[in-house]
């Protein structure tokens, strides 16, 4: 019986494991390249800070999700802190303008 040369086995895994993931790699970086815009729309609003999961919470996260729906995305969201609390928070979202 043939004994299996594990060194060139070993550098033909290899090779072909190389070639494989080069070729997939090429293939998601072609599909996943955008056209970027020139220009950009911003929005912001801004919320009184209040605790956690209250009406003002689930309006917050109503308008969210209404301006992702018409093709913003949040962008950053900002606290403004004074005495060491946090009094309010600033939204920004951004979306491209052709």
């Amino acid at each position: 019986m043939k004994q299996l040369d594990w060194k060139s086995f070993a550098i033909g895994v290899l090779f072909t494991t190389t070639l494989i993931f080069g070729v997939a790699a090429k293939e998601v970086k072609q599909k996943v390249e955008k056209v970027q815009p020139d220009k950009w729309e911003y929005r912001a609003f801004k919320v009184a800070d209040a605790t956690e999961f209250d009406d003002d919470e689930v309006r917050v996260l109503q308008e969210i999700f209404a301006w992702g729906n018409v093709g913003f995305e949040l962008v950053d969201v900002e606290s403004v802190i004074k005495n060491g609390n946090t009094v309010e928070r600033i939204y920004y979202f951004k979306k491209p303008k052709f």
